[in-house]
């Protein structure tokens, strides 16, 4: 009978039948081949006898060692020995407590350093969205795919949709076709040349009213320089735009006048003259 770990790695070669038990004998024996002299076996198993009986021989020390591990009492230390392990365990122990107590007032400080710029942090957001939601300019970022990632007040209000109905959608996907068509066309600019741009752009809003807005937009970029979309601010200058309009249309018809009155006066210089032929004749 052998142990388990011996009988899985070796039951091909020594023909070796599996035991449902599950032991491991420490009797600790020996095999030889039935080729040799029986004599000689004889004499090798008298041999052992004489070891097993025997305590002082190296048989019960190799039990010992390798299947019953019992080891022998070790060397009692002396008064100087134990005064330098306990000097040099305080030593290693006080190292410890000061690297313990150095390491909990950096965490501390650096807590508090945290914390503050936490707190600084806390207080430029709140800034900022005071500034985004006070302010009556569309303000957006969007990513590479055209994906609104932010949006105030002012641009929902324009689409007449809810802060989560804007996130996450294109302007495809908000605008009517040819208004977004108008919207793609100037944040491809901005994107591919990687620059600012200011434009006009005409578009209908939600409410089916057609406006103009004077967009600004610059690239999104990340800490290494690499564009990720876009950032812009759009201002409505409908009014604007309008009393231009009115404004063009009645310097044209005021030049219309002006062309209107200088045929006149040509005509009636025209007249004169041929009267005073006539008065001649």
């Amino acid at each position: 009978a052998v142990n388990r770990l011996f009988g899985v790695q070796n039951a091909v070669q020594f023909q070796l039948t599996a035991s449902p038990i599950v032991y491991a004998p420490l009797e600790l024996c020996f095999a030889a081949s039935f080729q040799k002299s029986r004599a000689f076996l004889e004499q090798f198993d008298d041999h052992l006898a004489k070891m097993k009986r025997d305590k002082s021989s190296v048989y019960p020390h190799i039990l010992d060692r390798h299947l019953f591990g019992i080891p022998k009492p070790g060397i009692h230390a002396n008064l100087q020995q134990v005064l330098v392990i306990i000097g040099v365990g305080a030593a290693i122990l006080l190292v410890m407590i000061l690297w313990a107590v150095s390491l909990k007032m950096t965490v501390k400080k650096r807590t508090g350093e945290l914390a503050q710029s936490a707190g600084r942090l806390e207080k430029a957001n709140r800034l900022l969205n005071t500034v985004m939601e006070t302010t009556t300019d569309a303000v957006f970022i969007k990513d590479l795919s055209g994906k609104y990632i932010l949006a105030n007040s002012t641009t929902c209000r324009v689409l007449n949709k809810n802060i989560d109905q804007v996130l996450g959608n294109t302007d495809s996907e908000l605008f009517p076709a040819a208004s977004a068509a108008v919207i793609r066309r100037s944040d491809r600019r901005v994107i591919d040349a990687s620059e600012n741009l200011l434009a006009e752009e005409k578009i209908e809003t939600a409410y089916g009213e057609e406006t103009w807005w004077l967009a600004n937009k610059s690239p999104f970029k990340d800490e290494s320089g690499n564009v990720m979309g876009l950032i812009g601010i759009s201002r409505d200058i409908t009014e604007i735009k309008k009393a231009q309009i009115e404004r063009e249309k009645l310097q044209d018809e005021l030049r219309q006048a002006h062309k209107m009155e200088a045929i006149g006066t040509l005509a009636g210089g025209i007249a004169h003259d041929f009267n005073n032929l006539l008065s001649i004749i």
